[in-house]
């Protein structure tokens, strides 16, 4: 029996396997890069600047505006910098732009910061302009002032 032939297994029922189109190649490759350039956009301000200009550039004109009013409010505008670069919200008058966070050169070398807001009419002006000192979430209620107390 060991001269015997073996038969050839029947391979008609074997289903082949699928090949990928081009296009199902690349499905997976687009959703890591929209994934990518989602987190650039949150992480890094130049990305986002770029995407406001591009996407919705009146609100990109607001918080360039008011950005440039912020610093202008600064005690030492020399040094003084952009710690959060503010958001825009659509208003019925306009636009509001909040979330600016300015730091700058304290008088007693360290560093103070305030929070601005910006109201932007609909020509693109500055409305009105508000800064404040900013308080630290981390903050402990002694540094808070008590402004019920006479």
């Amino acid at each position: 029996m060991p001269n015997q032939k073996r038969k050839a297994p029947d391979i008609s029922s074997v289903k082949k396997p699928r090949r990928r189109s081009g296009i199902s190649k690349i499905i997976p490759l687009l959703l890591f890069g929209l994934f990518a350039l989602f987190i650039l956009k949150e992480q890094i301000p130049a990305v986002n600047d770029k995407y406001l200009a591009l996407v919705k550039p009146n609100e990109f004109q607001a918080i360039q505006a008011c950005r440039k009013a912020a610093l202008a409010k600064s005690s030492n505008p020399t040094f003084a910098r952009l710690i959060n670069f503010g958001e825009a919200n659509k208003t019925q008058q306009g636009i509001f732009v909040d979330h600016i966070l300015v730091g700058e050169l304290a008088p007693d070398s360290g560093e103070s910061r305030f929070t601005v807001n910006c109201h932007i009419d609909q020509s693109g002006a500055l409305a009105n302009v508000h800064a404040q000192p900013y308080l630290s979430p981390l903050a402990s209620p002694a540094a808070i002032p008590d402004f019920d107390s006479d």
